[in-house]
């Protein structure tokens, strides 16, 4: 169940928020221009990414005016600073905080720094994801971009918003080489705002400078920031640690524009910490999964025949029917790739029926899946489900022969008494795996 989406006045227009969790922190998040409160929980990553925060606060999300589902705003007429950190106020107000943490990341900042500063009293502490006090160099900070980076920039933006090269640019971990992760990003940029809406506004915040207010925030601050990240470099985290009264800094490598994909489990048990003064305690715990994995067959020779643009539409409409099939049995996707992906499902019944449905549901579009399933003890963590178990639920798939679904000894032993049809297919030693193993293929009912 997705938490219900609300809506507050602020100077005349309406504010989106959502709240989940019932911890003993009030948290507010605002990511700034690429939100939606709406469509960031069709990411399985966004959503254990949230879950996680609401773990240990009440978690309280926002999409400021002129973003997401919330009211919009004329692009030549952009409200002023302290109007617009006026949204998060009256969120604030609206749900009963009177005093709360902020999480604000990129071109959110600025609002939670001049929140922060109007309303010391409203705000026990702020982390700073991937931000800048002043984007621009000048004579007193150097490090800055230059006028005509902003404007290349800016037209990057305005041209190419929406599109599969602007997910690349902004999470370069996912983006560059997964062309069906890139085409949801590049609709989660459309939804959050029109190309004219998104360079107006990044102009807006890229020329804010609230460096003068950073000495008047005493609440605790954490910087977490990206290394590589090419919008706001390095030196400006390094910035605010410095200049801020109460700061620490949290560096991470990597080069996106979000934590979700690279260090998410480092600044999750960071941010824990330092709201709450305990230590994370899920980081690697072993839960007992169901493993499916679902691979396409002669994916390589198929692109070769169909051709890049025509490859890339039929795999994408292959991921819409997968994840559809997958959400019908309860399955929660752990990583997709080029030609496949891996889930886990609450036990091995359903995992062979959701195989089942995948198979039958994507020959409609004249493809051919092989599937695997395994059943065992996994390391769990928010950004991953690791282990053994995994490995053999892989090496599982890649001895099924096309349209066929193999399940291990154990898968089969578990769902004794369900009517499924087994046919011993022989021991099998499995690459990097050790011993040998029986494997079975599931049988029609008809068979």
């Amino acid at each position: 169940m997705y938490p219900q989406t609300r809506y507050v006045q602020s100077h005349g227009g309406d504010v989106a928020y959502q709240v989940i969790g019932e911890g003993p922190v009030d948290l507010l998040y605002c990511g700034g221009l690429l939100s939606h409160l709406e469509l960031v929980w069709d990411y399985p990553e966004a959503e254990r990414y949230l879950a996680r925060l609401a773990a240990f606060s009440r978690l309280i999300l926002v999409d400021r005016r002129g973003v997401g589902i919330s009211e919009g705003l004329p692009s030549e007429a952009l409200p002023s600073l302290e109007d617009w950190s006026d949204d998060l106020l009256a969120v604030l107000d609206e749900v009963g905080s009177q005093a709360a943490a902020l999480f604000v990341e990129r071109d959110a900042a600025p609002l939670g720094i001049m929140l922060a500063c109007r309303h010391p009293e409203r705000i026990t502490a702020m982390v700073l994801g991937n931000a800048t006090a002043c984007l621009l160099a000048d004579d007193a900070f150097p490090d800055g971009e230059e006028e005509a980076a902003l404007a290349k920039l800016a037209t990057l933006v305005r041209e190419h918003w929406g599109t599969e090269k602007l997910s690349g640019f902004a999470l370069p971990s996912r983006g560059e080489n997964d062309h069906h992760f890139a085409q949801k990003a590049a609709r989660f940029q459309r939804s959050a705002a029109t190309p004219s809406a998104a360079a107006a506004q990044l102009s807006y915040f890229a020329r804010c400078d609230v460096r003068h207010l950073l000495p008047q925030i005493h609440c605790p601050v954490l910087v977490v920031h990206h290394r590589d990240y090419a919008v706001i470099k390095a030196a400006h985290a390094t910035y605010l640690r410095d200049t801020l009264p109460n700061a620490e800094l949290l560096m991470l490598d990597g080069g996106d524009a979000f934590f979700l994909y690279q260090g998410g489990d480092t600044v999750l048990r960071r941010i824990e910490a330092f709201l709450t003064g305990r230590q994370d305690q899920t980081q690697a715990d072993r839960v007992l999964q169901t493993i499916l994995f679902v691979d396409i067959v002669r994916s390589t020779e198929t692109a070769s025949e169909l051709g890049d643009a025509e490859w890339r539409n039929r795999l994408a409409n292959f991921y819409s029917i997968v994840e559809r099939e997958l959400a019908r049995y309860g399955a929660r996707i752990i990583d997709e790739s080029g030609d496949g992906l891996f889930a886990v499902l609450s036990g091995p019944t359903p995992a062979i029926h959701c195989a089942r449905a995948v198979r039958d549901a994507v020959a409609q579009i004249e493809l051919t899946v092989r599937a695997g399933i395994h059943a065992g003890e996994c390391e769990v963590s928010d950004d991953a489900v690791r282990g053994l178990t995994v490995h053999i639920g892989a090496r599982i798939a890649a001895e099924a022969a096309p349209g066929e679904i193999w399940v291990s000894r154990t898968v089969r032993d578990l769902v004794v008494g369900s009517g499924l049809i087994f046919r011993h297919r022989g021991p099998k030693r499995l690459k990097g795996v050790p011993g040998v193993w029986r494997l079975f293929r599931v049988e029609e009912d008809d068979e």
